[in-house]
């Protein structure tokens, strides 16, 4: 298979493309909902200039095949946004001494229910909570993701696809199977040291308990599905609780 090549033009309108969001969601503030948007959602921020150039962005985009850049994950589907997500707020961490409010996370009924049962184990065994830094996105939105990524990696897609799953193919987007990217209260795991996580109570609480919960980390090191080792990410699966 021909390499994906990414043009000159595409790179700076991705960078407008992220600007662009970026900007919605500050406008939103803690009330930012983008995460669940769907793809018209996503186009209606653009103009009716802009539009055609994004949408016909996306549908390129959305034929990478991941499984040429090593990803050995199964594909999930493209499923609609839930109408019963549940918002989670008023979730604040501490970071370098400064208290940091996370935004609203969205999340699919069944594993916030068994978040919440977890949470409450843990707090009751450890006396610290357990965060939620990221849960539902949209596929549209899981779109946005790979193109700030692809961004910040300077747009080498092999890199970006090792952090970052396709839309379809992430837990993220698949609410049968919700993934929860968790931080502890001292801010791990965050994107300036994400793997100090596995260095806390919490992640050690959690690979002792988070099945009896129906939670299991999807990405452990040396993983079979070609992405790198996330001890923040664990994904829900009401047929594994015992």
């Amino acid at each position: 298979m021909s390499p994906f090549i990414i043009a000159d033009f595409d790179k700076n309108l991705i960078a407008s493309v992220v600007d662009i969001i970026e900007a919605e969601k500050t406008r939103q503030g803690n009330a930012s909902r983008v995460a669940t948007y769907d793809f018209d959602g996503l186009y209606a921020l653009f103009s009716e200039e802009q539009r055609p150039s994004v949408e016909a962005l996306f549908e390129k985009y959305m034929k990478i095949d991941p499984l040429a850049y090593g990803f050995k994950g199964e594909y999930l589907g493209i499923v609609p946004v839930p109408a019963d997500l549940v918002t989670l707020t008023d979730q604040k961490c501490i970071i370098a001494g400064n208290e940091k409010i996370i935004p609203p996370q969205f999340i699919a009924r069944d594993a916030y229910d068994a978040y919440v049962k977890m949470n409450e184990a843990m707090q009751a065994a450890l006396g610290r909570p357990l965060f939620i830094e990221s849960a539902y996105r949209s596929p549209a939105y899981q779109m946005f993701v790979l193109f700030y990524y692809l961004k910040q990696n300077d747009f080498d897609i092999a890199k970006t696809l090792k952090r970052v799953a396709m839309p379809g193919y992430s837990e993220h987007n698949y609410p049968p199977k919700q993934a929860l990217d968790v931080m502890n209260v001292d801010g791990s795991s965050t994107d300036e040291e994400p793997f100090k996580f596995d260095e806390t109570a919490e992640y050690q609480w959690l690979t002792e308990n988070a099945g009896r919960f129906g939670f299991t980390m999807s990405y452990p090191k040396d993983n079979p599905k070609g992405i790198m080792y996330e001890p923040w990410h664990w994904s829900f699966d009401s047929r594994t609780v015992l």
